[in-house]
């Protein structure tokens, strides 16, 4: 997993004060319920996304769910890989202030949640497992059996990349082009597909060709790493671009806090969502529970959530477990390809 720096967000009710959120209590909501109060009294909000410098895990950063203060983007974020309370006491770099004149803060989930193929209840939990492609045993037989419409993520250009995708899709479950893109830092692997940011658009279109070429039944796209390229605004108009004309659609895996992934996606008609949180950040059974718990919370919250694992033994012995609980509970397990509309484009 890539790291990237936490960013916290400070309001302004105009002409009065700063309150600024360094606290993330237990519950998402009651920071978006502070929000709306605030807005209701001011009549308009500056939202400041600020940069910090703290001693935090980076393999352990969780971004927040992605909703709209009056139509615009707006974005909660925790250091916290659970939903306890946390306090940042950290040194403010840099800030990019947004105005925004709203009187209310809502969810981006449409009210009846109706897509193309159907409708999708609320509760519906959205599950992505990276990184498929390496491995050819009793793991990936068991991600193969889960009952559950699942979205698995193929890294093209290793041994099993090519088989494993026929499967994913001779199975029943959805299938997405894990595509490799440039980091911050160096990272090892699948050198002819990785997508770099000194690339022309012929060199993009290419590698994506390629991807395609191993995999026809692909519906989607996300990146596999990817903090440096999916924070270029012009590289991921190249990719935007092209996925289109493929009609396939975005998934943003959010591994940079500057990523402009959605808003490229957008721009060019390209459906898309962003991850909401990472399962298994700690790869322990326990944890992957508890974020899975997490995942359905935020579901019931806002009608979907997106959770995004790998492919290892302790997540899917945790879906195991998991699945038949939640399904019991009212929830509904389905495919990114059935959010992605939900999303405002």
């Amino acid at each position: 997993m890539e790291s990237y720096e936490t960013e916290y967000v400070c309001v302004k009710i105009v002409k009065t004060c700063t309150v600024c959120v360094a606290n993330l209590l237990n519950s998402t909501m009651r920071v978006l319920i502070n929000l709306t109060i605030m807005v209701f009294i001011s009549g308009g909000v500056e939202v400041a996304y600020a940069l910090e410098s703290c001693s935090v895990k980076s393999d352990q950063m969780d971004r927040s769910l992605v909703r709209y203060v009056g139509g615009m983007r707006y974005q909660l974020k925790s250091s916290s890989n659970k939903a306890s309370e946390v306090s940042y006491d950290c040194v403010r770099e840099s800030s990019v202030t947004e105005s925004v004149a709203t009187s209310i803060l809502y969810s981006s989930n449409i009210e009846e949640n109706i897509v193309a193929n159907g409708i999708v209840k609320p509760d519906a939990i959205v599950v992505v497992i990276d990184d498929f492609g390496y491995r050819n045993d009793w793991v990936l037989e068991g991600f193969l059996s889960l009952d559950a419409s699942l979205s698995y993520a193929v890294i093209p250009g290793n041994q099993f990349s090519s088989s494993t995708g026929s499967l994913i899709h001779d199975n029943g479950y959805e299938l997405i082009i894990h595509m490799p893109m440039q980091a911050v830092g160096s990272a090892p692997g699948e050198v002819d597909f990785r997508l770099l940011t000194t690339m022309n658009k012929e060199n993009i279109y290419s590698r994506i060709h390629s991807a395609l070429v191993q995999f026809p039944t692909a519906v989607g796209m996300n990146n596999h790493q990817g903090s440096a390229f999916t924070a270029h605004p012009y590289s991921m108009s190249i990719v935007a671009s092209e996925l289109r004309r493929q009609n396939l659609y975005f998934l943003d895996s959010v591994t940079s806090a500057h990523t402009v992934g959605a808003e490229s996606m957008r721009a060019a008609g390209v459906p898309v969502v962003e991850r909401d949180l990472f399962l298994d950040s700690v790869d322990d059974l326990n944890y992957v529970n508890e974020q899975l718990d997490r995942l359905a919370y935020l579901s019931r919250q806002h009608g979907y959530a997106v959770g995004i694992g790998h492919v290892r033994a302790n997540t899917l012995l945790a879906l195991q477990q998991s699945i038949p609980r939640l399904k019991q509970a009212g929830h509904e397990f389905v495919f990114v390809s059935e959010v992605v509309n939900l999303v405002p484009q």
